[in-house]
C-alpha cells in the first residue's frame, strides 16, 4: 500500500505550521512573511488532488508505513518554538505507539 496522497497533504500542512511558527515568533505577521506563504500555496492543488484517496491509505497503512509517516512529519516540522516543536513530536510518537499497540492486539485491521 502506498501513503502518497497522505504524504503530500502532511508536507503542505507542516509548510503551513512551518511557516506559522516562523512568522509568529515575534507576535506579529509582516508583509514579508506573507509574500513567503504565496509560494506554499502553489502545492495546494498537489496536496489536495487525491485526498478522497486517504480515507484508504490510512486504513490500510501497515506499522512500517504509519512508522515512516511519524518520522516524515518529525523531521519536516521545524519551528523556533523548541518546546511546541517538542510536544509535537513526542504526541506523535505516542500517537504511533497506541497504534502499534492496538495493532498488535488485532484491534486495528
Amino acid at each position: 500500500m502506498s501513503t502518497k496522497e497522505t504524504r503530500e497533504l502532511l508536507s503542505f500542512a507542516l509548510g503551513i505550521f512551518n511557516w506559522g511558527g516562523r512568522s509568529l515568533q515575534d507576535g506579529k505577521v509582516d508583509w514579508n512573511e506573507l509574500i513567503a506563504l504565496g509560494p506554499k500555496f502553489l502545492d495546494v492543488s498537489k496536496a489536495f488532488e487525491g485526498i478522497e484517496q486517504i480515507p484508504t491509505e490510512l486504513k490500510n497503512m501497515n506499522p512500517q508505513e504509519a512508522k515512516d509517516l511519524i518520522e516524515y512529519a518529525k523531521k519536516e516540522f521545524d519551528i523556533p518554538q523548541d518546546k511546541v516543536e517538542m510536544i509535537v513530536e513526542s504526541s506523535l510518537e505516542i500517537l504511533y505507539r497506541i497504534y502499534k499497540l492496538f495493532k498488535d492486539l488485532g484491534h486495528v485491521k
